[in-house]
């Protein structure tokens, strides 16, 4: 037995678009790339809490110049052990004086040299 339109409108919602721009962002990188100009599929309820989820991630990816730091260690940074790495990205804190840095950034990427005994990481704010 077929559904009929009433029972396909009581089972169904029609999705809905939100979108975030920053023309400051536009004009200092006019040769980044937009990632946001393809749609990412997300499903929530409330039209709200999509929007929240989008500013939050725009907030984080939309900074003109992040912190983007390679660090070098001789020491383990025991991530996924002592740092968890799920489920959330390890986040560290950044402190430059001379540079006037103070931030705090999340891992980006993190190697190990066997060759020299020594733990790298990347960061980005």
């Amino acid at each position: 037995m077929s559904a009929d339109p009433a029972d396909i409108a009581r089972f169904t919602n029609d999705g809905v678009v939100v979108s975030v721009v920053d023309a400051a962002i536009e004009a200092a990188h006019p040769e980044a790339s937009d990632e946001f100009s393809d749609p990412i599929e997300m499903f929530f309820v409330n039209q709200a809490d999509g929007l929240t989820m989008l500013t939050e991630k725009f907030g984080l990816r939309s900074l003109i110049n992040p912190a983007h730091e390679g660090i070098e260690v001789e020491e383990s940074l025991r991530l996924g052990q002592v740092i968890p790495i799920a489920p959330t990205v390890p986040c560290f804190r950044i402190v430059d004086e001379k540079r006037g840095l103070d931030v705090v950034v999340r891992t980006r990427a993190y190697a190990f040299e066997t060759e020299q005994d020594r733990f790298s990481i990347e960061v980005i704010q």
